[in-house]
């Protein structure tokens, strides 16, 4: 089987997904039968790491190769979108609430929003990292502090854009041509114009 993960669908104690070294998801059901209810080539690369979300309808899985996806249950697994940015193994992956945190061999902690897929946080740590764990009593500070923090960018993105087209835009006074200079057609003193 080389299975590398397995866990229980939140709030369920008979469906749990499982994933293994031949890119493979699996959901079991053990109240229906001792085969898998589903079986998903979901790769071509080992799995390292399967697990369902909060909300029991999405499964967010890594692979080796430094993929990391979001997937629907309700579709068989079919694939909801990718979240960009790992490089190398994806080691572990931790999913609260809205935020999926990943840690793989690029040495990177990286904070992903699972819904809108924005990257939140890519944080360097300097050491090979295994295992990687989302504190709940933080989790809505840090939402808190994040909301504030993207509202001031926000701000200030567009004080700068208005200064910007202030200092750019301003009109400026015509410059008269002076007669006879650059551009002047030779022999031409007056141009008529004609009245209709």
């Amino acid at each position: 089987m080389y299975d590398t993960s397995g866990q229980f669908l939140s709030g369920s104690t008979r469906e749990f997904v499982i994933s293994n070294g031949y890119g493979k998801l699996r959901l079991y059901d053990v109240c229906a039968s001792v085969k898998p209810v589903i079986d998903h080539q979901a790769c071509d690369y080992l799995l390292s790491k399967a697990v369902p979300t909060e909300c029991g309808k999405y499964v967010i899985y890594a692979s080796q190769k430094g993929d990391l996806a979001k997937c629907d249950l309700r579709m068989n697994f079919r694939m909801v979108h990718k979240f960009k940015g790992a490089k190398g193994s994806i080691r572990d992956i931790a999913v609260q609430e809205n935020y999926v945190a990943c840690i793989g061999l690029d040495r990177y902690l990286r904070v992903y929003h699972h819904e809108t897929k924005e990257t939140l946080a890519n944080v360097y740590l300097r050491q090979k990292l295994n295992t990687v764990l989302i504190d709940p009593s933080t989790v809505q500070d840090y939402t808190n502090a994040y909301l504030e923090l993207k509202k001031e960018l926000i701000e200030k993105e567009e004080k700068d854009h208005e200064e910007f087209c202030n200092s750019t835009f301003k009109t400026r006074s015509k410059r008269r041509r002076q007669p006879g200079g650059p551009g002047e057609p030779v022999g031409k003193q007056k141009q008529f114009k004609f009245e209709e």
